[in-house]
């Protein structure tokens, strides 16, 4: 009798629905399948009465049902499994038409198909399916004669069957769940060694690694040709045989290398043009491969030798798998790529003098040129990396972090000797759109200090050009107005001084002249064979003799100094420094000139008991327009491109002068010529 059937009493229509409604609740329990079956397995042996109930699932890999819920099948008949087409039940999975068995004859048409210990007296057994597709069976029996079961009991069973296919999917999506789970775990950590490898070969032998243990396969290969698809440069395989590899590589190296436009599942794999020759170490193995590809047009193929029956499964895998290693070739090319970009951003940096500092999109140091970290005092190995605030000068921190717009700012930074600079900021990007923001810092300082040298230069070349001429004009206009009255001295006198006037008049212009061309071409040199003892003895009389009160004192070897150079230019360098000596020391003062010879060159030391250099001048003193701020200085007067002039004649006379002083201490101004090689070419 049915569910539906009015014969049944109000009862046993109320118990069975609670069954089914138990049932369905079993169904829908999330648990293991065979324990969420077994639970639905109890109140269909109630809503039918049964001795015994089952349910066998489909292997479809093997056509064959094995039973995974039982309730009152010995065990026997549990292990038992029973081929697609085969018994009560295989008939109903091969045809997907229900049966009922309504006695022990129509148990007997169906011998040699089933054989229970138990003769079965009634019987229903339902396929479980999902649409066109069969899961398995659920078989009722009745082992009592005379409880026969009729069309209402088929239809209810066939009810039962769409539940237990609803626990059946769940399971089913539940596993594909766990599977794509475990495949994403496993694909992100093979990405991770992917994206730890360096360069295409590591990254190759990694792919290897993981795509053997990813798919199951037995054996794996990559292939990586060039842009132009040549003959592979990068080789790596596993578990296929060297001859076949090599005959592998002698077709790719022909045909060249072309990846498939997609994954290929390749089962006749001797027919393949290019992987024929791997069936050998294949064996009886589905091929898989797929393209790869890298930066700037470098491809390949990456293929693993997978058993048949888990081919189509191991597919979707290895398809990601496979893409994932296009990435990391990818990535790699571009870290490449900007690694090179930015160690010629970093070269170039570091080549200019101007402090260079170079920020990320996101405010960190990247580049710090060595004269950057020299100004602002920061240490380029300890600071790349971090965020430039809090560690630049604030009002350099303030435009080179406003990120908006380009700025320039004029900043004086104590830590770098309360020089000037004007900080200008520009935000650029590359062609992926990254920003980065590029400092930069101009010394005003010397141009600063040029336009004062300019203006004290002005003042004090008016001064002296002032003083001679107001002496020439008059001691000229005196001998114009009473030179025939005057006494034959002072006559005498008014010449010579007018005579000493014009003379430094001379120098004065002279110097003016050749200071504005000698930084562009080195002055020409007229070389001859001199004895500089003679020179020197010659200079130190002709200057005494313009100072009679002052003591000069000569210390030379003895005997001739030839020497092959410019007679003029020594001259005018040795004159410069004795007159120097003489103009910044005290009227009773020593002034030693000391000439000391070697064999290649020669030494001539101008020595004074003046008040000596400031030793942060030193430097200086040899620079353009430079007077150091001293009241001797500023008494004696001077252009301050006396030592200027000097150091650049004797550098055309491949020589050098050298200063040592002390403040209180007196100065020693050395001039060193070598005897013969005056090196003649331009500047």
């Amino acid at each position: 009798m049915g569910l539906a059937s009015i014969k049944r009493t109000t009862h046993e229509q109320r118990r069975l629905a609670d069954s089914l409604e138990e049932a369905a609740r079993a169904a829908d329990r999330i648990a293991e399948l065979d324990v969420a079956l077994g639970a639905f397995l109890e109140p269909v042996m109630s809503a039918f009465d049964a001795d015994r109930v089952s349910i066998q699932l489909l292997d479809r890999a093997k056509n064959e049902l094995t039973v995974v819920a039982a309730r009152g099948l010995d065990s026997a008949l549990i292990r038992s499994k029973v081929a697609l087409g085969q018994g009560i039940s295989g008939r109903v999975a091969a045809t997907r038409e229900p049966a009922l068995l309504r006695s022990l004859v129509d148990v007997e048409r169906f011998a040699g198909h089933a054989a229970p210990e138990t003769p079965i007296h009634a019987s229903v057994c339902v396929p479980i399916a999902d649409g066109e597709r069969i899961l398995g069976v659920l078989s009722v029996a009745r082992s009592r004669p005379g409880s026969p079961f009729d069309d209402d009991d088929l239809r209810d069973a066939i009810a039962f069957a769409r539940h237990a296919a609803v626990s059946i999917l769940r399971d089913e999506a539940r596993h594909r769940l766990r599977r794509r789970e475990r495949e994403l775990a496993v694909l992100s950590s093979a990405g991770a060694r992917l994206a730890r490898a360096e360069g295409p070969k590591e990254t190759a032998e990694v792919a290897i690694q993981e795509a053997l243990a990813l798919t199951g396969a037995h054996a794996a290969v990559v292939l990586l040709a060039d842009a132009e698809g040549r003959a592979p440069t990068i080789v790596r395989y596993a578990g296929f045989g060297r001859e076949d590899i090599q005959e592998v590589l002698r077709r790719a190296g022909s045909a060249g290398i072309r990846p498939p436009a997609t994954l290929e599942i390749v089962t006749d794999i001797p027919a393949h043009p290019i992987f024929g020759p791997a069936a050998r170490s294949a064996g009886d193995a589905t091929l898989l491969t797929a393209p790869i590809r890298a930066h700037e047009g470098t491809a390949g193929v990456l293929a693993v030798a997978v058993p048949r029956a888990a081919a189509e499964d191991a597919a979707a895998l290895f398809d990601a798998f496979a893409a994932q290693t296009s990435l990391a070739l990818t990535n790699q090319g571009l870290r490449e790529d900007v690694t090179a970009s930015e160690e010629e951003l970093d070269t170039l940096a570091n080549a200019l003098d101007i402090p260079v500092v170079i920020l990320d999109g996101e405010g960190r140091f990247r580049t710090i040129n060595m004269a950057a970290a020299v100004t602002l005092r920061l240490s380029a190995e300890h600071e790349l990396g971090r965020f430039a605030s809090g560690r630049l000068p604030e009002a350099i921190e303030e435009v080179a972090l406003e990120q908006s717009e380009d700025g320039s700012v004029d900043v004086r930074l104590p830590q770098a000797g309360d020089r000037m600079f004007r900080v200008t900021a520009a935000t650029v990007r590359d062609a992926r759109g990254a920003a980065a923001r590029i400092i930069l810092l101009t010394d005003l300082t010397r141009g600063e200090e040029l336009e004062q040298r300019k203006e004290d230069f002005l003042a004090v070349i008016g001064h002296e050009l002032r003083t001679p001429l107001t002496s020439i004009k008059g001691f000229a206009r005196t001998l114009s107005a009473r030179g025939d009255t005057l006494p034959a001295p002072a006559r005498a006198e008014a010449i010579a001084t007018i005579a000493a006037q014009a003379d430094r008049l001379e120098r004065l212009i002279e110097d003016l002249l050749y200071i504005s061309g000698v930084e562009q071409v080195r002055p020409p040199v007229r070389l001859s064979w001199e004895d500089l003892r003679e020179l020197c003895g010659e200079i130190i009389r002709r200057i005494g003799g313009e100072s009679p009160s002052r003591i000069v004192r000569f210390a030379h070897p003895g005997g001739d100094v030839p020497v092959y150079t410019d007679r003029v230019k020594v001259e005018q360098i040795v004159s410069h420094l004795l007159d120097n000596a003489l103009k910044f020391s005290p009227e009773d003062a020593l002034v030693t000139v000391r000439l000391d010879a070697e064999d290649d060159t020669v030494a001539l030391s101008v020595i004074d008991d003046g008040p000596g250099i400031p030793s942060a001048d030193l430097e200086r003193v040899f620079e353009p327009f430079v007077q150091l701020d001293g009241t001797a200085t500023r008494t004696a007067g001077g252009t301050g491109i006396g030592l200027y002039v000097c150091a650049m004649l004797a550098d055309a006379l491949s020589g050098a002068i050298e200063v040592e002083s002390a403040l209180g201490r007196g100065s020693t101004f050395t001039f060193l010529l070598p005897r013969t090689g005056v090196d003649t070419r331009p500047a």
